[in-house]
């Protein structure tokens, strides 16, 4: 099995309590909600590495803008 840091723990609790998937914002809400300060890029290399793990999916969205 794949061992997973305390930090990495904190991310996939907060994607349990969500029903098992949230979008990136709802993350860092709720991060913050708990007094947590990791900063967006922290988040992303944490997420990146329970995937590389297997752990979870990530999903990337485009967004258009309207010109």
């Amino acid at each position: 099995a794949q061992q997973v840091s305390d930090s990495e723990l904190t991310l996939m609790k907060i994607l349990w309590s969500a029903g098992g998937s949230a979008k990136y914002a709802a993350i860092m809400e709720e991060l913050a909600k708990s007094g947590n300060t990791w900063q967006k890029n922290t988040v992303i290399t944490l997420l990146s590495r329970l995937a590389d793990k297997g752990m979870l999916k990530t999903r990337r969205y485009i967004e258009t803008h309207n010109r």
